[in-house]
């Protein structure tokens, strides 16, 4: 048989469908849909990485994990599927300092966000109000 192209019985598709070979990347990933915002949807294959890596991969990990979506994108989705992230927001020893500077100095929380280089004076205060309903309101 000829494979020649002006031979009209023959294809001109070239691909080789071997059971064990590669699939088109079409073929692997799902169509992308989009919300009326223009947003990418979730599909099921990356809530299940979400699950699955969430609770115990630093933020920079989960970033090259899900390259196409932001760091909120990420907080949001696995808010949305009741993932908690336990563990990482305050120390005891941080905590001990932040009530320190709450109780015995007369301190704007702006001014306590110096003690404390990697918080901002909202999450310290959302901190102390945490602590204040866990202990009663001291």
């Amino acid at each position: 048989m000829s494979s020649r192209s002006d031979d009209p019985g023959v294809s001109l598709d070239t691909r080789v469908r071997v059971p064990y070979a590669p699939r088109l990347l079409s073929e692997w990933s799902p169509q992308i849909r989009y919300t009326p915002a223009r947003a990418i949807m979730w599909n099921q294959r990356e809530d299940q990485r979400l699950m699955n890596s969430y609770k115990r991969i630093p933020r920079e990990a989960l970033m090259r994990l899900f390259p196409d979506r932001t760091w909120l994108a990420i907080v949001s989705r696995a808010y949305l599927l009741k993932i908690p992230r336990k563990g990482r927001w305050y120390s005891p020893e941080e905590d001990q300092l932040l009530l320190a500077l709450y109780h015995d100095m007369d301190l704007t929380y702006a001014q306590m966000s110096e003690y404390f280089p990697h918080r901002d004076r909202f999450s310290l205060r959302m901190r102390i109000c945490t602590l204040r309903k866990r202990w009663g309101g001291e």
